[in-house]
């Protein structure tokens, strides 16, 4: 995300030539270009009875860019999810209803006279 707000402000500053780009600055995907080193053993374009069955596409700047923000999301999705299932047994804010089955008190006239979630009490 950081690279996308650097080359957005090189670009409002007219710096064009200092920004993340296949033409300026490149960024190279090493891991995936080892992942796809047999693919690149065998020629680029492969034909078959003139017609087209496999091209071989370069990784470029933008790739690496798109590839790593949605590594980035996914991460930090599973982050909270297995954050969530963790210590969900246990939190302060929401107490298990289900322990105390119908003995949980309302908030009585003191808040309102609702039957809202309060734990401290």
């Amino acid at each position: 995300f950081r690279l996308y707000c650097h080359n957005d402000t090189l670009e409002a500053l007219g710096r064009p030539e200092d920004i993340f780009h296949d033409n300026s600055i490149q960024l190279k995907a090493i891991f995936a270009k080892q992942s796809f080193l047999r693919a690149e053993l065998q020629p680029d374009i492969e034909m078959l009875d003139k017609k087209i069955i496999r091209i071989t596409q370069e990784l470029g700047t933008a790739d690496f860019i798109v590839h790593h923000i949605h590594a980035f999301t996914i991460h930090v999705t599973l982050l909270i999810l297995s954050k969530g299932v963790l210590y969900a047994r246990n939190s302060r804010f929401v107490s298990d209803k289900l322990e105390l089955g119908f003995t949980y008190p309302c908030d009585g006239p003191g808040r309102g006279g609702t039957c809202q979630i309060s734990p401290w009490d």
